[in-house]
């Protein structure tokens, strides 16, 4: 009997990535946790260190966000070619999604443009994305209940979250920090919800399309939604112009070439570095929740939450920006931390479907 030929290394990505049943004979290979590691690492050092260098181009990450995303997915294509019967899609349903990421992105670089916002804290209330998810989901009908557990598991995370805003709010207190702690917090809103309608989509609406086919014309429109909210963290009293598209112009120079080079000297290299690290997220997250499940995204979420908070307290990667914790900074990480293990033991004792883990 003639050996069964194996897949080729595009038909393994396809296999591997994008089922919406998660594989129990199988475990999260290394590479892809070692890449969403050092993607869950590295996105928010590299976000923080852009709006603290060039604060008044703030939005420009925003708008440039979809394009490296566009790039990134195009290649996927390429690699994969699914089939013909999976690449039918209408492309308008594409365009709330696109919207609400736009503003997403946009409230996330409003939140943490300069250094109002600590790292740490910006990276915490990053964590309430699956809390708001959650309630949403309850909202809007997408979910019946949820297990005390996981019940638990929000509390704990939401006191422990507005505990160590409250205790970094004790030396920082100022109408500007007040109005970016909004946006941190509540940017997790359309963020939430773009993820729900994703799932609807993957799940319902569309269970046959190859996901990155959706994630691509997301992208696509997404450039241009994201322009109207973008539009609103211009101040035009930072620049020489009141042009809105001589400050993306202008931006889009800084971001890409570096010019002038007084202002944005580095800021390419950054740049570069928040594409490499947000390319192996978004890589290696569906391969893990195919094969790994929703909770091993969580404990992730929860092994690197003390790691990036100490990475921000070292002068050698963040500089004069460098945090301090203090015992009562410590207790509300842990507090965090812990929280997020407890959601993780809940998903996996009670074999929940990916949800919107499977495409965040």
């Amino acid at each position: 009997v003639p050996k069964k030929r194996p897949p080729s290394g595009g038909q393994q990505l396809e296999q591997a990535d994008f089922s919406l049943q998660r594989d129990d004979n199988a475990i999260a290979t290394p590479p892809a946790l070692g890449g969403l590691f050092f993607g869950t690492l590295g996105i928010p050092l590299v976000f923080k260190d852009l709006m603290m260098r060039v604060p008044r181009y703030n939005a420009i990450w925003a708008v440039l966000h979809p394009v490296n995303g566009l790039l990134l997915y195009t290649v996927v294509l390429m690699a994969v070619r699914p089939t013909d019967a999976r690449r039918k899609f209408n492309p308008i349903l594409a365009i709330p999604i696109s919207t609400l990421f736009g503003i997403y992105n946009v409230m996330k670089s409003g939140c943490g443009k300069g250094n109002a916002v600590p790292g740490i804290l910006l990276h915490l209330t990053d964590q309430l994305e699956p809390v708001v998810t959650m309630i949403l989901a309850l909202i809007i009908g997408r979910r019946a209940r949820y297990p005390i557990s996981k019940w638990g598991a929000a509390l704990l995370l939401v006191v422990s979250t507005v505990g160590y805003i409250f205790i970094d709010l004790q030396t920082a207190l100022n109408v500007q920090l007040s109005h970016q702690l909004v946006l941190c917090v509540s940017k997790n809103i359309p963020l939430a919800l773009a993820f729900l309608y994703v799932e609807w989509l993957l799940t319902t609406r569309c269970p046959e399309v190859f996901p990155t086919i959706l994630w691509w014309w997301i992208c696509l429109f997404q450039i241009f939604t994201t322009l109207l909210p973008a539009y609103f963290q211009f101040d035009a009293n930072d620049f020489d112009t009141s042009s809105y598209s001589s400050f993306l112009a202008n931006g889009i120079r800084c971001y890409w070439l570096g010019i002038p080079n007084e202002e944005c000297g580095g800021v390419p290299a950054v740049h570069l570095a928040g594409v490499i690290t947000a390319g192996c997220m978004n890589l290696a997250m569906p391969v893990v929740a195919r094969h790994g499940g929703a909770h091993v995204l969580m404990y992730v979420r929860a092994v690197t939450l003390p790691v990036v908070a100490y990475l921000f307290t070292s002068p050698l990667l963040v500089g004069d920006q460098a945090e301090s914790l203090t015992w009562n900074k410590v207790c509300g990480l842990a507090s965090a931390c812990a929280s997020l293990l407890l959601w993780a033991t809940s998903d996996m004792r009670s074999g929940a479907p990916m949800g919107k883990e499977k495409f965040n």
